[in-house]
């Protein structure tokens, strides 16, 4: 199969989907959203995003040095895109969820999200157009309903991904194999 060349395209499809919160005063949070999020690090655990460096929400998290992510399920898909489309400079996004706070006062989370991080801003690089956030996670939070034999269920979580491809939000697909189990499998093939 021959392959065709598409041009520079550093879209990656799907991509997780989050919100960031921060105060932007005391106890008046602001949420926008996010999509270019990734594990930095498992030891010790980390998260890194990119956000435009034009986002409101950007001077407060390195002036505050924490934030929460978090991670929607579809029914406030619409509450999501919307935090990306206004600015929290020009609209009030305080009201939007029920808040939560952890152990960082400065990190808004979201309850109606079933996976939340508090994290505390460790690194940001400076970018052409946007700044890279790295964050060390301080805690994670989620209920009970969303845990299999004690651990996140990502069924059961029902994550909403973006998918750049066609701007669509989506849910998680099937399982097509075991991660750090399949390869074994073909090791003892070859």
């Amino acid at each position: 199969m021959e392959k065709i060349a598409l041009g520079k395209n550093g879209m990656m499809f799907p991509v997780p989907l989050g919100i960031v919160g921060v105060n932007v005063t005391d106890n008046q949070p602001n949420f926008t959203t996010v999509s270019s999020i990734a594990t930095a690090s498992l030891d010790p655990p980390m998260v890194s995003f990119s956000l435009n460096k034009v986002r409101f929400s950007n001077k407060f998290i390195i002036e505050k040095k924490t934030f929460s992510l978090n991670f929607p399920s579809a029914n406030i898909v619409n509450k999501v895109d919307y935090c990306g489309l206004v600015s929290g400079e020009n609209v009030d996004k305080s009201t939007l969820f029920q808040v939560f706070y952890g152990s960082l006062s400065d990190a808004p989370m979201i309850k109606e999200c079933p996976l939340c991080m508090e994290c505390r801003l460790v690194a940001v690089i400076d970018l052409p157009k946007n700044e890279l956030f790295i964050g060390q996670i301080v805690a994670t939070y989620s209920e009970q309903k969303y845990l299999t034999n004690g651990k996140l269920d990502t069924e059961k979580l029902g994550l909403c991904t973006l998918n750049f491809a066609d701007s669509s939000y989506r849910l998680p697909g099937t399982i097509v194999g075991k991660a750090f189990c399949d390869g074994v499998k073909h090791a003892s093939l070859s």
